[in-house]
């Protein structure tokens, strides 16, 4: 089954937080800015049309 572009969205935001909060000398980002990057992931995904 073919995930939607809120799921994607989602997974791909999990995955580049994990990672930004394990790299040495960053601060953890804070729920506006995972937010942010949300709606924005989203929205770029959406205007791509790659997923029905």
């Amino acid at each position: 089954m073919e995930k939607t572009d809120k799921e994607l969205a989602v997974e791909f935001t999990i995955q580049c937080i994990q990672s930004w909060n394990s790299a040495e000398r960053t601060t953890p980002i804070k729920p506006d800015e995972a937010i942010n990057f949300l709606k924005d992931t989203y929205a770029a995904l959406s205007q791509l049309g790659l997923t029905k």
